[in-house]
């Protein structure tokens, strides 16, 4: 079993020896047959009863699972909690750690931020990666364009931007004074800048149109809900209580309409608040100590490419740099190094690498070697590595003390189908020395720009090869999303940073409805033009603010100019 284990961690390499070819040929069929059962990632069942004699048990892993889902739990009745782990405040607590500073008490975060133009600067450009409520694609455009500068501001985003209030949203975020034209019932959102923004805001307002204060709780469940038979009083209640007061039907039922929006999915003020000042104890962090907080959050995020490439685009705006990885210099985490402002990346942060390999190959590199064949020799006979994580780190030239990717490359290829533990010691010595002989033959040459770039992304979620002294125009595609207008990712190539370009239809396609442009082209571009973002408000497509860009004229190129 254990010779089985071996070959089927590392099917690549032996996928052409005759004792297992067929074998792992003939596997290939149950690819893709997958049978898995899994714990809910914070729901936990609540009983009165023995969970094991009532549901059944099975045990994944270390953890006791009851047997439900929460789609049959809700249906029979059953009830159950959730727990949820707060990432953003394990970031903020390493962060603390590594700082070596306790963490701040709320009245001292307040006095930090009041005046610290450096943390709402993060909002205003954007610099919102694994900050609360702010980081996600859709919540970084929105909060640049509302630019918040206090924790009122921030709490109002935090539950403007909610599904509740989207069809105001776009009056809150572009600070448009706003009123029903019902001054006492303006007086009563005067908090909420005049807006039915929280969940405290709709029950003032049931309160205003004539329910009792105690009532108003349960209403809003009984709204959400929207029950035939207990929506239709409640609304009818509403709407008389409301034209009594103001005598407008036209705002009861606009009013009528915002609660039933509102009550979806709403925050409640308290609620809003304590989410906006998790997001800004990160922004502190981020803007003071960014060397620190953004080797916390890499090593946080280090199996996730998508959120470590968003990490990385940030780096430049604090003028860090990321040292990549290196045979003698990288163990299994980034850490920080204050003297260069850089973070030296860590191993085990690469997709398919590990801590254990991390570590065996920075003890190995305490040895001297007088060429990459004896290293290899040594990793084949006293580490974990196999040959798919091999190919991942010649690739990124994590070897480069010994010559090219392209040339280290074919002499582990020619290593892995001559070399193998289990040969004689006498068969060892002769293959190393036909391996040796062939690694002389070679030209010292890396692999294609395009390749390495390409690799770079897939492996790192971010290109790290870059060329300083080619011209900024040119780039090379890293990838294209054609579900609305063509929308490519450019890759420059001067300093390695990635830009978004939108492409009208008419330049991207040819006559015959092929694409102009693929992934892997390095083009020259020519001509950029900003045009404003569109939204969709009321059904209706409206410029906003924001301006996007829009590549007009480039031309393709294998060649570049300094």
């Amino acid at each position: 079993m254990s010779e089985y284990n071996d070959v089927a961690k590392d099917l690549e390499r032996y996928k052409d020896d005759p004792k297992w070819k067929d074998l792992i040929e003939e596997s290939k069929k149950f690819v893709g047959v997958i049978e898995s059962v899994s714990p809910h990632p914070c729901a936990f069942l609540l009983l009165d009863k023995p969970i094991s004699e009532e549901i059944g048990i099975i045990k994944i892993g270390d953890e006791l699972c009851a047997l439900i889902d929460s789609g049959t739990s809700d249906a029979w009745k059953y009830l159950k909690n959730d727990y949820l782990t707060v990432t953003v405040w394990d970031i903020i607590a390493d962060v603390y750690k590594a700082i070596n500073k306790p963490i701040h008490s709320i009245r001292e975060l307040n006095k930090l931020i009041e005046n610290d133009k450096k943390v709402w600067k993060l909002y205003e450009d954007g610099i919102t990666a694994t900050l609360n409520q702010t980081g996600t694609d859709s919540a970084t455009p929105q909060v640049m364009r509302y630019k918040p500068k206090s924790v009122r501001e921030l709490a109002a985003f935090v539950a403007g931007i909610r599904p509740a209030f989207e069809s105001m949203k776009h009056l809150l975020l572009d600070r448009k004074p706003f009123s029903y034209g019902i001054p006492e019932f303006d007086e009563i959102l005067k908090e909420s800048d005049n807006f039915v923004l929280y969940q405290e805001n709709i029950m003032a307002t049931l309160v205003y149109a004539g329910f009792p204060e105690d009532e108003t709780y349960g209403l809003l469940k009984a709204i959400a809900k929207k029950k035939p038979g207990v929506i239709e009083p409640i609304k009818e209640r509403f709407i008389n209580g409301f034209i009594e007061k103001t005598n407008s039907p036209e705002n009861a039922e606009k009013v009528w309409k915002i609660i039933e929006d509102a009550v979806g999915y709403g925050f409640n003020s308290s609620h809003a608040l304590s989410v906006a000042y998790d997001s800004l104890y990160g922004a502190y962090l981020k803007a003071n100590y960014p060397l620190e907080y953004y080797t916390v959050v890499l090593n946080k995020y280090q199996n996730d490419t998508e959120m470590t490439d968003k990490l990385h685009k940030e780096l430049d705006y604090f003028g860090i740099k990321i040292i990549p990885i290196e045979f003698g210099k990288s163990r299994a985490q980034y850490s920080a190094d204050k003297e260069t402002n850089s973070i030296v990346k860590g191993i085990a942060s690469i997709k398919f690498l590990n801590e254990s390999v991390a570590e065996e190959l920075y003890e190995l590199a305490k040895n001297k070697y007088d060429d990459f064949v004896d290293l290899l020799i040594d990793i084949e006979e006293k580490t974990s590595c196999n040959a798919r994580q091999m190919e991942i780190l010649i690739k990124l030239n994590f070897f480069k003390m010994f010559g090219k990717n392209k040339k280290l490359y074919a002499i582990y290829e020619k290593f892995k189908k001559h070399y193998k533990k289990s040969h004689k010691e006498s068969t060892k010595q002769q293959r190393i020395k036909e391996i040796k002989d062939y690694a002389k033959s070679l030209e010292d040459k890396e692999i294609s720009i395009q390749e390495q770039i390409l690799f770079e992304k897939e492996i790192l979620g971010y290109g790290q090869t870059t060329f300083p002294n080619v011209n900024k125009a040119y780039g090379m595609i890293l990838g294209i999303d054609t579900k609305y207008s063509p929308k490519i990712t450019l890759y420059i190539m001067n300093n390695g940073s990635e830009v978004l370009l939108k492409v009208s239809k008419q330049h991207f396609y040819n006559s015959d409805g092929e694409p102009l442009l693929n992934v892997g082209d390095i083009i020259k571009v020519l001509k950029v033009e900003q045009k404003p973002k569109l939204t969709k408000i009321d059904g209706k497509w409206l410029e906003t603010d924001i301006k996007e860009n829009w590549l007009v004229a480039w031309q393709m190129s294998k060649k570049y100019e300094k």
